[in-house]
């Protein structure tokens, strides 16, 4: 045995006093009388009951002695288990979407937390617990404690997300299991989420049973370049666990929920189903909705949402005196990145020097020639040679092989010296830089595209689409739908960092790179007068499919039992209740 608070004991020494009250004895006065005979008779009756006074007192005495002595040790918490043996408990409790499935009137989120409260409230002694949930990540909510109010007062706070289940943030337990000597960590969960088997260090508890559900699992619409009737194309795919041949109704939505465009009558497999594609002429942008329409008990993925861009090209004009560039502008116009124009172009492509005909703030330019804003010094080639990229990060080359090209017509120039070289030559020769002076910047690329043979490889449209895209602040194009619980792509969260984000329950909030796509629904982005609206839904199969049958609860039974500091207490009320009545008995006596 042993105890967890021992400094209690020193209360014992108040045991001292006490029995001196019951051992000094008062002296009696002394008086005359001419009665002597009359008191020695009472003496005489008075003497045959002293010795049991005596032991009464004794007896007294000894009950209070034991009162204290209990009332003392349970202050100081005596333990009969192992200190270091799972003296803390990490309780993590599964917070992901599918935990809001409704069983017997009851989320699984709702019997995790009243199972958690049990586990709190039959700690033994010696343990602390550590409260935490799990989706997207792991957030630790309390830190280690014996306090079951506390703890409970924490647990009641806990609410579901509506994000999918990310195994990966229980592998900070799973690969340092050693972070927390002593420890056990007990999850509370469902069981729908892949990679449990990696989780060897956390024991499981798994709760409520395979559910009869159908979802979306994926969803996509995109803008149809055919050129015709305005359409759009829509990817879906759905997932069940009902019997084959169940019948439900797809139903697409434009704006709001109740602005229904079309109604599909599904016949779903078990299992996931074949992906669904359909064309839907006259489709205007903004936002859609896909609704599985059936009563479930969990229908978080009946519903989601998605949002049809309108590409917005790039007004380029060219300043050349070949066609080349012009073939590329063209090629780009199917997909919506650049389109030509004679009048207020937002970027120029232009050779030799910045035309003085054609006003704009962002220039592409190929073999520099003579002085410019942009360069000193070009009038020198040098011999064709091959490009060493400087950044092979960045967004201009990275989908390109520039090392496998000769380039040719190379200039002696000397950039400014904010400039960004992407690609230089073997001998440090800019060949690829951006810079910016005077409120223009330009991609500056210091070889003939025409000479030899680059014009003629894939990575040249490339190379220019890439440069069109990053002078203009143009991101790749964004998904129609993110999953929820996902981070923005960097170019958003870079344009729109420290702007604000309006969520799907209407509160604006900062925005951050760091801020998790938490809620279900559509999201804009502002700043600076710009403008992005996004869609965010669950689009789990885990979610949707009950977990595999061989998913069980790896849970080792959990040490609880009455606190002996308890019992002790209980004992030291029935002494002093004991005590009272023989007071009173005496006092009646």
């Amino acid at each position: 045995m042993t105890f967890l608070n021992p400094a209690a004991l020193w209360w014992l020494f108040l045991l001292l006093p006490l029995a001196a009250l019951y051992l000094l004895k008062v002296r009696p006065e002394r008086h005359q009388t001419t009665l002597l005979f009359l008191w020695e008779k009472v003496f005489e009756k008075k003497h045959s009951a002293a010795v049991f006074k005596r032991l009464r007192n004794w007896l007294s005495l000894l009950l209070l002695a034991i009162a204290y002595t209990a009332v003392v040790l349970a202050l100081a918490k005596p333990c009969f288990y192992q200190i270091n043996k799972h003296r803390k408990l990490i309780i993590i409790i599964d917070s992901s979407a599918s935990m809001n499935t409704l069983q017997n009137g009851k989320t699984l989120f709702d019997r995790a937390r009243t199972k958690a409260a049990a586990i709190i409230k039959n700690l033994l002694p010696s343990q602390q617990a550590v409260l935490a949930a799990v989706s997207t990540d792991l957030r630790i909510i309390t830190g280690a404690s014996s306090n079951q109010h506390y703890l409970l007062k924490a647990l009641e706070q806990l609410r579901p997300t509506e994000c999918a289940m990310n195994p990966d943030a229980l592998s900070f337990l799973a690969k340092h299991r050693d972070f927390c000597p002593g420890s056990r960590a007990i999850l509370l969960t469902d069981g729908c989420f892949r990679g449990a088997s990696k989780l060897k260090a956390v024991e499981m508890i798994r709760l409520g049973k395979p559910k009869q559900n159908a979802g979306i699992v994926g969803f996509d619409i995109i803008r149809l370049q055919s050129g015709k009737n305005n359409e759009a194309g829509i990817f879906i795919s759905c997932a069940s666990t009902y019997p084959d041949n169940s019948e439900v109704d797809l139903v697409l939505a434009h704006g709001k929920i109740e602005n229904i465009v079309k109604v599909f009558p599904l016949k779903l497999k078990k299992g996931i189903n074949k992906p669904i594609i359909l064309k839907i002429e006259n489709a205007a942008a903004g936002k859609w909705f896909a609704i599985l329409d059936k009563a479930e008990s969990f229908a978080l993925d009946n519903v989601t949402c998605a949002v049809l861009r309108e590409p917005q090209p790039v007004k380029t004009a060219i300043s050349a005196s070949t066609s080349i560039y012009e073939m590329l502008v063209n090629a780009y116009r199917h997909s919506k990145i650049m389109e030509l124009t004679d009048k207020t172009p937002e970027i120029v492509i232009c050779e030799g020097n910045v035309p003085e005909n054609i006003a704009a703030e962002k220039y592409i330019i190929f073999k520099p020639e003579n002085n410019s804003i942009f360069w000193k010094g070009a009038g020198r080639p040098q011999s064709p040679q091959h490009a060493v990229v400087e950044k092979p990060a960045h967004q201009l080359v990275k989908f390109c092989r520039l090392d496998e090209a000769k380039f040719e017509e190379i200039q002696e120039l000397t950039p400014p010296a904010n400039s960004v070289i992407v690609a230089s030559t073997a001998n440090g020769q800019p060949l690829i830089y951006k810079t910016a002076r005077n409120g223009k910047t330009a991609y500056v690329f210091n070889f003939d595209p025409m000479r030899g043979d680059f014009f003629l490889q894939v990575d040249f449209p490339v190379l220019l689409g890439a440069a069109v895209m990053d002078l203009c602040g143009k991101t790749p194009q964004l998904p129609a739908v993110f999953k929820t619980g996902s981070l923005l792509p960097e170019a958003v969260a870079a344009t729109f960092n420290g702007g604000s984000m309006l969520l799907p329950n209407r509160k604006i909030v900062k925005y951050t790179p760091d801020k998790h796509l938490v809620l279900p629904g559509f999201y804009t982005l502002m700043k600076n007068g710009q403008r992005l609206q996004f869609a965010a839904a669950l689009l789990s199969v885990p979610d949707t499919l009950p977990p595999r049958p061989e998913f069980k609860s790896t849970a080792q039974p959990l040490e609880s039992g009455i606190p002996v500091s308890f019992i002790l207490l209980a004992t030291a009320l029935v002494l002093v209740t004991l005590e009272e009545i023989l007071y009173n008995r005496r006092k009646v006596g």
